[in-house]
């Protein structure tokens, strides 16, 4: 769903590093001098040329090197930080495990949302409720590895080390279809804001793009069924849930299965379930909160403090248009807190292409939100 940074170590600098960090700033640099900030040494460089490409290039070199330079700007100079860098080492199986598990309670979930005693009778026909079970929990899985393997391989086009995506279960009916999403952690810090937009937003785009998918062959096979046929169930002792749906569901839904009337309306078949999820998930992260993959995007475009406001703002204005619900989640992961993902480099600015992304960006927000959004 969201990705950290974290859970590397930071190991006390040795001097005997200090001659090759200087050695490895001064190949690139001109240094003007240095300093020491406890036993961090601090170079103060001259800026020279195209100063993002040269420092990524120097970037490169340093973490081969398991060294980690942070670019800032302080009281009118570029510095350099080095500090040495060792990855933590996580345990191969866990992933697997997680994603097992979570398979299992994605399944429970779908068998119970396909064994629905009303859907033959919604749909026409007799339902395959192992084969519904099974095409529930692989889409499911699928929107949601995807969202995560779309960050994993934007990562590693850039360079940056991540782990692979940890599936978190939850109890069948409970969360989204019997899991909480799914997370992948960063290793290393992107080294510009480029690479940080890029990380965050391509999640959110590799998971819109495979529900569309989903949603174009659930809507035909979603149903439809009449309000006076819902009351004369709902007079029988079933009940029923309005889920406000997300505005591409809805046109998609409209295209290929219109409604006949006023007094109609869906059915949802699980399948429309899991693409809405899909959208949820996405338009739940690309929500400019703090840890969450819109968070990134926005402070690679504004920087953190203004991002901090943006995400305020923005919880503020679901509660105020009466999304509660949604506010509430986000509330919970900005309370959360933790420390932002800073790039290497914070001193270059966002390319301008980044910057027209984000009007994609918000167009795919404005797609995956639910329709009551808009009153």
């Amino acid at each position: 769903m969201f990705y950290y940074y974290g859970n590397s170590v930071y190991t006390p600098y040795p001097l005997m590093l200090f001659e090759e960090a200087r050695a490895l700033v001064s190949k690139y640099f001109y240094v003007l001098h240095y300093e020491f900030d406890g036993f961090v040494p601090v170079f103060y460089i001259q800026p020279d040329g195209d100063l993002k490409s040269k420092f990524k290039e120097f970037a490169l070199e340093a973490k081969s090197r398991k060294l980690l330079p942070f670019l800032r700007k302080s009281n009118g100079y570029l510095t350099i930080r080095v500090l040495p860098f060792e990855p933590k080492r996580r345990n191969p199986k866990t992933p697997l495990l997680l994603f097992v598990v979570t398979f299992i309670t994605v399944l429970i979930d779908g068998f119970l949302r396909a064994s629905d005693s009303l859907l033959p009778e919604v749909l026409g026909h007799e339902v395959n409720v192992l084969l519904t079970m099974l095409a529930y929990a692989l889409a499911l899985m699928a929107i949601v590895g995807i969202h995560e393997m779309g960050h994993k391989i934007v990562s590693m086009i850039h360079g940056v080390r991540t782990s692979l995506p940890y599936f978190i279960p939850a109890p069948p009916g409970i969360g989204i279809g019997g899991t909480f999403g799914a997370v992948i952690f960063q290793e290393e810090p992107p080294t510009n804001k480029d690479e940080l937009f890029d990380i965050g937003f391509s999640g959110p785009i590799f998971g819109f793009l495979a529900t569309v998918v989903v949603m174009l062959v659930a809507a035909r096979v979603t149903g439809v069924v009449s309000l006076e046929q819902l009351k004369a169930w709902t007079e029988q002792g079933y009940v029923f849930v309005y889920i406000p749906t997300p505005v591409l569901m809805d046109i998609i839904l409209s295209y290929y299965k219109p409604l006949p009337g006023p007094n109609y309306v869906y059915y949802l078949h699980p399948l429309a379930f899991v693409a809405w999820a899909g959208f949820i998930i996405t338009a739940l992260n690309l929500f400019p909160v703090w840890q969450l993959d819109g968070g990134h995007v926005i402070r690679a475009l504004v920087g953190p403090k203004r991002a901090r406001l943006l995400s305020i703002a923005g919880i503020a204005v679901l509660f105020i248009l009466g999304y509660w619900m949604m506010a509430l989640i986000l509330l919970f992961f900005l309370m959360m807190g933790g420390k932002p993902i800073e790039p290497l480099d914070n001193v270059s600015p966002l390319s301008t292409s980044r910057k027209l992304m984000i009007i994609v960006y918000l167009v795919i927000l404005v797609l995956c939100l639910p329709a009551p959004f808009y009153g």
